[in-house]
């Protein structure tokens, strides 16, 4: 299993500009991506070695999360886990 490495600090979690665009596209809150990137229910690695984490918005619907592998605290991209 892949050790989560939550961001140090919630309030500190950073998002890229395409995560930004992702969040507004689907409706994912910083609230959201912040309660995945602190308790994950999976965690895994995509194609480019990142974390990957998987768990539920606000609402119940599962959302993943992609942190930059070196930089926990950047949110790379968010998406619904359909």
């Amino acid at each position: 299993m892949v050790p989560a490495h939550p961001a140090r600090d919630s309030s500190a979690v950073r998002f890229s500009r395409h995560a930004k665009n992702e969040m507004r596209l689907y409706n994912i809150t910083p609230a959201d991506v912040r309660g995945v990137a602190a308790a994950p229910v999976a965690v895994g690695r995509d194609a480019r070695g990142n974390r990957r984490l998987t768990g539920p918005d606000a609402n119940g619907r599962a959302i993943i999360v992609v942190v930059a592998d070196d930089d926990p605290d950047f949110v790379i991209t968010t998406f619904p886990d359909d």
